[in-house]
C-alpha cells in the first residue's frame, strides 16, 4: 500500500516526499477506511492498543459458543419418533423423514415420505404425522415418546396457518388418540438421520419404510447412540 501512494504522488503530483508524507497518506488512507467501515476488525487483531494509537476503535468480538447436542434415548418402555421435513426452495420439492427408536437406541423403523411441492413448515408437520401413522400401524397400543424437531410454525398468520395445515393438524390430533405421546424440540445436529431421510424423499421424489439401517444412515444412528455433536452460535 506504501509503494502505491507513493507511486501515486510521483505519478500525478511529480512532487519531491519524503518518509512523513508517505505515512501521512497512509494515515489518511487509513482514516477514509475506518469512517466509511470498510476497516474489518481482523486487520487488527492483536494490534488494537497501535489501532487506538491512531483514533481506530472496535469492538471486541465475542468467541462463538459451543452447545454439546445428544440424542437421549426415551425412558424403558417408550419409544422417541425424531423427525425432520425439507423443501427444496420453499416451495419446492418436500419431504418428511423419521426415525423410530427404543431405549436401547436399537432402530425399529425408519420412513422417507415424498409430498410433492410443498412448503419445508407443511413438510416439518408431515413428518410427524407419517412418523405416527406408521408407529400406529406398525406397534399398535405401544407408548411412544414423540420428539419432532426443527419445526416453527409460529411465525404464519392465523389464517394462513389454519388453511395450510388444517388437514394433517386434524390428522394428527386424531393419532394422537391412539396412543400416549409428548413432544420435544432438538437440534438439526442432533436429528441427522431423521434429516438425511427427508432429503432422500426430497431427491428420489420415493416413500418407504426400512426396517434396518444401512449405508450413511447405519452409521448416523450409531454415532447417535455413541458420539456428541456440537452446535457453534
Amino acid at each position: 500500500m506504501v509503494h502505491f501512494i507513493a507511486s501515486e504522488c510521483v505519478k500525478h503530483e511529480s512532487a519531491i516526499f519524503s518518509h512523513k508524507i508517505i505515512i501521512r497518506r497512509v494515515v489518511e488512507y487509513l482514516e477514509l477506511l475506518y469512517k466509511a467501515r470498510k476497516m474489518p476488525f481482523e486487520m487488527w487483531r492483536g494490534d488494537l492498543a497501535v489501532a487506538g494509537k491512531f483514533g481506530f476503535f472496535f469492538k471486541r468480538q465475542n468467541a462463538p459458543t459451543v452447545k454439546m447436542v445428544r440424542w437421549q434415548s426415551p425412558k424403558v418402555g417408550w419409544f422417541k419418533l425424531n423427525c425432520d421435513g425439507a423443501a427444496k426452495g420453499n416451495p419446492g420439492q418436500a419431504g418428511a423423514g423419521g426415525v423410530v427408536r427404543d431405549s436401547q437406541g436399537r432402530l425399529i423403523f425408519a420412513l422417507y415420505e415424498y409430498l410433492g411441492v410443498k412448503t419445508n413448515v407443511f413438510a416439518e408437520l408431515m413428518a410427524v404425522v407419517g412418523g405416527s401413522r406408521t408407529w400406529i400401524s406398525e406397534r399398535a397400543a405401544t407408548h411412544m415418546g414423540g420428539d419432532r424437531c426443527d419445526g416453527s410454525i409460529a411465525n404464519y398468520s392465523k389464517w394462513c396457518w389454519f388453511m395450510m395445515f388444517q388437514q394433517p393438524l386434524t390428522r394428527l390430533r386424531l393419532l394422537q388418540q391412539k396412543m400416549q405421546s409428548r413432544f420435544s424440540h432438538i437440534y438439526r445436529e442432533g436429528n441427522k438421520p431423521a434429516d438425511l431421510l427427508a432429503n432422500m424423499a426430497c431427491n428420489l421424489q420415493e416413500s418407504g419404510v426400512l426396517h434396518r439401517a444401512q449405508g450413511k444412515l447405519a452409521g448416523l444412528v450409531w454415532s447417535d447412540n455413541q458420539l456428541p455433536s456440537f452446535r457453534f452460535h
